[in-house]
């Protein structure tokens, strides 16, 4: 007989400090190298400034966990866009634990919660959960700040900002519809395209994401849905 668990281990599965998390552990990146960058941090640290996040203006329905890791999110060059610095406070110091891009703006969508990984450090995870029919994971950056609002089988509002791992122009310049699609049937009637144009969307200087067996890498802020 299974023993049903209540949060927060029915939310939060905790991953061990053997869990490989940089993009480059699963995807070929294309972005140039971080060592300008770290070689900037000394000079980057002084203009850090924290990062707001929605449990930073609203308390969560629930006390964090006991010994959970405490920190904090700090970004640069503003609360908009650029990187984000993760610390974690530990008795006596402050310790760094990760630098990464990202962006504010985004689409928001609705979200199930299934499972929040916790990464080994104890001040970032990962969020597992389904939108609309298909299941999603993403990081979260914010997740210290977040974390007393996460409930597994509880929805709530994402916003979404995709950062490729591997990117190139097209391979292919048209993407052929089938004539009796609805978006062929729209391209002939609202765009006045046509019969031939129709049949195909032009991908010239294009930029998609297409989902792949390797999955879409996400970030995320967060926006309760009050």
């Amino acid at each position: 007989m299974s023993i049903e668990k209540s949060w927060p281990d029915d939310t939060f599965v905790w991953e061990d400090e053997n869990q490989e998390h940089y993009c480059g552990s699963h995807w070929e990146v294309f972005f140039d190298s971080p060592d300008e960058i770290l070689q900037s941090l000394p000079e980057i640290i002084p203009d850090l400034v924290h990062l707001p996040t929605f449990g930073g203006f609203y308390t969560g329905p629930r006390e964090s966990p006991a010994g959970r890791a405490t920190g904090a999110q700090l970004c640069w060059p503003n609360i908009h866009q650029g990187f984000v610095v993760t610390l974690r406070v530990t008795e006596g110091s402050i310790e760094f634990m990760n630098m990464s891009p990202f962006q504010t703006s985004g689409i928001q969508v609705d979200v199930e919660v299934r499972h929040v990984h916790v990464w080994a450090s104890g001040a970032e995870a990962r969020i597992e959960g389904v939108w609309g029919e298909s299941p999603i994971a993403f990081h979260d950056y914010a997740y210290i700040g977040n974390r007393t609002w996460y409930e597994a089988g509880k929805r709530c509002e994402f916003i979404l900002t995709g950062i490729a791992c591997r990117a190139g122009p097209p391979k292919v310049d048209k993407l052929p519809l089938a004539s009796d699609s609805r978006l062929a049937e729209w391209q002939r009637t609202w765009a006045e395209l046509t019969e031939e144009q129709a049949t195909f969307i032009g991908l010239e200087g294009s930029r998609i994401f297409f989902l792949s067996r390797t999955g879409i890498v996400m970030t995320t802020g967060f926006a309760d849905r009050r």
